[in-house]
């Protein structure tokens, strides 16, 4: 009884240790010098399959001001997509992008005016 018990806190433990593995905290730090109001990160297309073909925004709750970053966690298993697509929209519409960005724990990600798409 007493070995069954150990091996059923032994499983628990280490799902609850493994789920909180698989998806992680990132910072998107905004240093464009423009406020964004809109946050938008999706798996690489080499990543995508069926239920993941979903992009992820962040800041329709309010706008990130420049200088200022945010913090969040990533709705993706970071074991099956690591490599995701960042873009960044500023309040005049323009376009900053991160390409093939690779996502670990508590990775922080800064844009700045090189990452403006200027083919946007």
């Amino acid at each position: 009884m007493k070995k069954t018990f150990f091996f059923l806190f032994l499983f628990a433990f280490l799902g609850s240790f493994l789920s909180a593995q698989q998806s992680a905290k990132v910072t998107i730090v905004n240093n464009t010098g423009y406020t964004v109001d809109q946050l938008i990160i999706e798996p690489s297309p080499s990543e995508w399959n069926d239920w993941y073909m979903v992009s992820f925004n962040v800041t329709e709750r309010r706008p990130l001001l420049t200088g200022h970053s945010i913090e969040i966690t990533l709705p993706f298993n970071l074991n099956i997509i690591n490599t995701f697509y960042i873009y960044l929209y500023d309040t005049d519409r323009d376009r900053y992008v991160k390409e093939n960005v690779r996502v670990t724990a508590n990775s922080r990600i800064t844009f700045t005016i090189d990452d403006l798409d200027l083919d946007w």
